[in-house]
């Protein structure tokens, strides 16, 4: 409200100044150079208000536009947050996962690592596939233990996949 009282007060001044100008020249080619210059200031001064609405919208495009970088920002951090929590995850399942097979054989030595469903939120957080590695010198067969480990787990005998590593000594 107070921009239009502004903006009305320019105008009327800038009509009052045109006025007292044109009754103060006197007639002649000055005159018309007169005219145009208080036409030209009039137009101006009438049109500065609608500069400064162009600018307003401006800036809310700008507000728009950075509301949708901060979306996607967010969006980022979610899956980067996302991510932390899926490496947490699996990290905390492989230790149980570990822990349950060392429970069924004491001389296991094992390193499990996981895939889990990332994407399908409907299984999210679901075992895909589990990899055990089994290093050490022991000669047993530790197979079974896996097996009936990771039954308790829900993982399926096809998704497990059992690696040994023995180590030479001598």
């Amino acid at each position: 409200m107070e921009a239009l009282k502004s903006w009305a007060m320019v105008v009327t001044g800038t009509v009052i100044l045109g006025s007292v100008c044109e009754v103060l020249m006197p007639d002649g080619n000055l005159k018309k150079f007169v005219r145009v210059t208080l036409g030209i200031l009039l137009v101006f001064s009438i049109a500065k208000p609608l500069v400064t609405i162009s600018d307003r919208d401006f800036m809310i495009g700008e507000i728009k536009q950075s509301r949708i970088m901060a979306s996607d920002y967010t969006r980022m951090l979610d899956d980067e947050n996302k991510f932390q929590i899926i490496k947490s995850y699996k990290k905390n399942l492989n230790e149980k996962i570990e822990k349950a097979i060392k429970e069924k054989d004491a001389n296991a030595v094992v390193e499990v690592k996981t895939d889990v469903e990332t994407e399908n939120e409907k299984n999210f957080g679901e075992i895909k596939s589990v990899t055990v590695v089994v290093t050490g010198g022991a000669d047993g067969d530790f197979s079974g233990s896996v097996y009936s480990a990771l039954d308790e787990f829900g993982v399926r005998s096809k998704d497990v996949d059992i690696k040994y590593i023995r180590q030479r000594g001598g």
